[in-house]
């Protein structure tokens, strides 16, 4: 969802009850109310390892952080958000703080509550009672480990090297790894895209923002370490 697209959809889901702020006021609200999303349900499709290349909200442990939320500059900029019921919580965030009155300001609170506990509810469950379990159970995953004492900075997990080939030619079957995200955007990265692909949807629907695969760290690493694994050197 571009910004320009956010602010339709901000017009849309208040019905025109709260009057939408200009433009830098309206990212000084976004950035505001995601810091608060964040620390509310930490967010899967945030959750990093390379602190080296990605800016650093907080610290969840001593192995991972939520990414900060990158403000869009222009309306075409991605919101820096991408399941559905995060960008909805984001507009009724920047709602309630607007909203005039108690009553306007109770329902957009609650309206921001329920969609916070759907995203709850559609990515945690029994089945990811820890961090990890639930990063691989939605796809989000990393194939790789942070070595910040020695080279390589990026330590790939073996197998994931030893499939990729596979795992890219044939990318139906990989529907149930816990990395598969990461290699969705591997994808777009090799096929030269500045945004993820319709891939990184899976079951829940979202929309189109997450960090532009031609910026991240990472993705780089892996084309350079596979272009001199096939190039045997």
């Amino acid at each position: 969802m571009t910004f320009l697209e956010f602010k339709e959809q901000y017009k849309i889901l208040t019905r025109g009850d709260v009057m939408i702020a200009g433009d830098d006021e309206l990212k000084l609200l976004m950035a505001l109310a995601a810091k608060d999303i964040h620390r509310a349900v930490t967010p899967l499709e945030k959750i990093e390892l390379d602190y080296l290349n990605l800016k650093k909200d907080f610290d969840i442990d001593d192995k991972y952080f939520v990414r900060e939320f990158l403000t869009p500059k222009n309306d075409n900029d991605e919101i820096d958000f991408i399941d559905e019921m995060l960008l909805m919580a984001l507009v009724y965030h920047i709602a309630k703080q607007r909203a005039r009155g108690d009553e306007l300001k109770n329902n957009y609170e609650m309206a921001y509550k329920r969609a916070l506990m759907e995203y709850e509810f559609n990515n945690f469950s029994d089945e990811s009672y820890n961090l990890e379990m639930a990063l691989g159970r939605r796809g989000w995953l990393k194939p790789y480990v942070i070595n910040d004492s020695l080279e390589p900075y990026y330590e790939w997990d073996e197998k994931f090297i030893a499939n990729l080939d596979f795992y890219m030619a044939n990318v139906s079957r990989i529907k149930n790894l816990n990395y598969r995200k990461f290699i969705y955007l591997f994808i777009d990265y090799q096929n030269n895209k500045t945004l993820p692909s319709k891939h990184l949807k899976d079951a829940v629907p979202i929309g189109s923002g997450y960090v532009l695969v031609n910026q991240r760290e990472d993705l780089k690493a892996l084309d350079r370490f596979m272009s001199k694994k096939i190039l045997g050197v």
